[in-house]
């Protein structure tokens, strides 16, 4: 990924799992299965700050295109974006 002309890159490690666990800064990543799609949902619960932000990826059309979903909900803003990757 890039912004601003500069490459970005994140790592996160996560676990597989449908509770959402908590870490004593309040944040909180996992990663499941919500029917055949695959979801990863990160954010914050914290006293002064509580967001989200979820991805969602999931195959359509026999594997022939890629639908990613996008949610940001706090800090200032929400948004939803929906890319369609389609395969050549």
């Amino acid at each position: 990924m890039s912004a601003a002309g500069e490459s970005v890159e994140r790592a996160w490690e996560s676990i597989l799992s449908d509770e959402i666990p908590v870490v004593d800064s309040a944040f909180y990543s996992r990663l499941f299965w919500e029917g055949d799609a695959l979801v990863f949902e990160c954010g914050s619960k914290g006293a002064d700050e509580t967001w989200s932000m979820l991805w969602q990826y999931q195959l359509l059309d026999s594997g022939q295109r890629l639908r990613a979903v996008e949610q940001m909900r706090g800090r200032g803003g929400n948004f939803d974006n929906t890319w369609i990757f389609d395969k050549r």
